[in-house]
C-alpha cells in the first residue's frame, strides 16, 4: 500500500496525507484521525527511507547570549532556567563573544538543533538588518547528498553547499513524487545555503516547491560535477581564507615572494622601488593584505605609489605567495647577528611559519643587492642546499686534515 492509496481511500491530498504520516502541523484533528485510523485498518508504514525522513522539529528554545562576562544577562539567564524548568521546553543556552555575529550563531544552531524559538540576550541592530537576508556561505567545503537522500545523516554538515550529479538525480527519478516530496522536505529543513544540479539537470517540481518553503537557493549549471565541485572549493577556500594587514613592502624577487618588515622610515619603500628598477615586481606597497589559502600565504597589496605608471605593467602584479620575510632593523654597536646562517629562523602569520632573515641596516649599504642573493638562497634551501651547511662542512674537513697532518 502506497501514500497514493491512503490518500485515494481517506479522500485528502497526497499533501495533507504526508503532513500527518510525519506528524507536522497544520492538518484538523479530523483529518488527522481519520487518516491514522485507514492506516492503522490497512496495516500502513512508511517505508525505511521515509520513516527515517521523518520531520520533527524540537520543542527546545534556544538563548544566544552575546558577551561571557555580563552579570546582568548572567542573572536573567539563571531565573530563564528556573522559569523553563517548569515547562516541557528545554533550553538551549548558547554563550558567544562580543565581537561574534550572533545571527549568524542563530541560523547555523536553528539548522543543527531545530529549536521552537531563539531569544537574544544583548545583541548589534547591523547585524539583524544586513544578514537575515543573505545567504551565507561560511564553510569552504562542498558535498553531494548521497546517503542524505536515503535518509541517513549522521554526521551531516548543514552549512556546506551541495551538489547533485548524475548517481542523485538517477537515484531521485525512481522514486515516487510523494517519497521526493519527503526526502526534500527533510533535506531542505535544514536550510544549507545552497543546492546545485550539475551537468545542466532540471530539478524536480517537488525540490522546487519544499526549496520555496525553506527559502533555500536551488542553481544549475552545465559544468561536469567532479569540475564544478573543484571549481567551487577552490573558489570558497580563496574567498574565506583568514586573513591580516600587515605593514610593510611585499616584492617578487627572481620568482620569489619577500616580505620585507621594519620600522617606518627605515628604507622599506626605497628599497622596493631599487628592487623594481632591477627588474623585479612589486606587489604592496605599505599595507599588505595577508590571506592565509593552505600551507601558505596568497597576497593582494594596496598600493601607495603607483608604479605601474612609474616603470610600466611588468613592474607589477597583484598576487604571490610569500616565501622569505625579510626584517630590516637598525645597526647596533654589540648586537649579536647571525652571519653565517646555520639555523633557519621563522615567523608565523596566521598559523603558518614562514622563513626569515634579520638584516641589520647601516648607511651605504645596497640593500637591493642583500635582498636579491637572501631570495637566491632561500629558493636554494628549498631545493635542499644549504651553503651555510656546506661551507661549515668544508671548514671542518679542511681543519680536520690540517690536525691529521
Amino acid at each position: 500500500m502506497t501514500i497514493k492509496d491512503l490518500a485515494r481511500l481517506s479522500g485528502y491530498s497526497l499533501g495533507t496525507v504526508s503532513r500527518v504520516l510525519n506528524n507536522q502541523p497544520n492538518v484538523s484533528e479530523k483529518a488527522r484521525q481519520a487518516i491514522l485510523s485507514i492506516a492503522q485498518e490497512r496495516g500502513f508504514e512508511l517505508n525505511e527511507s521515509a520513516q527515517l525522513l521523518k520531520q520533527q522539529r524540537s520543542n527546545t528554545v534556544l538563548i544566544i547570549v552575546k558577551g561571557t562576562a555580563n552579570e546582568l544577562f548572567a542573572g536573567m539567564v539563571e531565573h530563564l532556567q528556573s522559569l523553563f524548568s517548569r515547562t516541557s521546553h528545554p533550553l538551549i543556552v548558547d554563550f558567544i563573544d562580543e565581537d561574534d555575529n550572533e545571527v549568524l550563531r542563530a541560523v547555523k544552531l536553528c539548522r543543527e538543533r531545530k529549536p521552537m524559538g531563539v531569544m537574544f540576550l544583548g545583541a548589534t541592530n547591523r547585524h539583524f538588518v544586513s544578514d537575515f537576508d543573505k545567504i551565507h556561505v561560511t564553510v569552504d567545503e562542498v558535498s553531494r547528498p548521497g546517503l542524505h537522500l536515503a535518509g541517513f545523516f549522521d554526521h551531516f554538515e548543514p552549512m556546506r553547499i551541495y551538489v547533485c550529479g548524475t548517481v542523485e538525480v538517477a537515484y531521485l527519478q525512481k522514486l515516487s513524487s510523494e517519497e521526493r516530496s519527503i526526502i526534500f522536505d527533510h533535506f531542505l529543513s535544514y536550510m544549507c545555503p545552497a543546492l546545485i544540479f550539475a551537468r545542466g539537470y532540471e530539478p524536480s517540481p517537488e525540490c522546487l516547491e519544499i526549496a520555496k518553503k525553506y527559502d533555500v537557493t536551488v542553481l544549475r549549471s552545465k559544468s561536469a560535477t567532479s569540475y564544478l565541485m573543484s571549481a567551487l572549493i577552490v573558489y570558497l577556500k580563496n574567498a574565506l581564507a583568514p586573513r591580516v594587514t600587515r605593514h610593510g613592502v611585499l616584492v617578487e624577487i627572481y620568482g620569489e615572494g619577500v616580505l620585507i618588515n621594519g620600522d617606518s622610515g627605515i628604507g622599506k619603500s626605497e628599497t622596493a622601488i631599487e628592487l623594481v628598477k632591477r627588474g623585479h615586481r612589486l606587489i604592496a606597497d605599505d599595507a599588505v593584505e595577508i590571506k592565509k589559502v593552505s600551507s601558505r600565504e596568497l597576497m593582494r597589496g594596496i598600493g601607495v605609489i603607483n608604479v605601474a605608471k612609474l616603470f610600466g605593467m611588468g613592474a607589477v602584479k597583484d598576487l604571490t605567495s610569500i616565501d622569505l620575510i625579510v626584517n630590516m632593523v637598525p645597526w647596533r654597536d654589540g648586537e649579536a647577528y647571525d652571519r653565517l646562517g646555520m639555523e633557519t629562523q621563522y615567523t608565523e602569520i596566521l598559523g603558518v611559519k614562514v622563513p626569515s632573515v634579520t638584516i641589520p641596516i647601516t648607511p651605504g649599504r645596497n640593500l637591493a643587492v642583500i635582498l636579491e642573493v637572501a631570495a637566491m638562497n632561500n629558493r636554494q634551501k628549498r631545493m635542499g642546499y644549504n651553503a651555510a651547511v656546506e661551507f661549515t662542512e668544508q671548514m671542518s674537513k679542511y681543519f680536520t686534515a690540517r690536525n691529521d697532518d
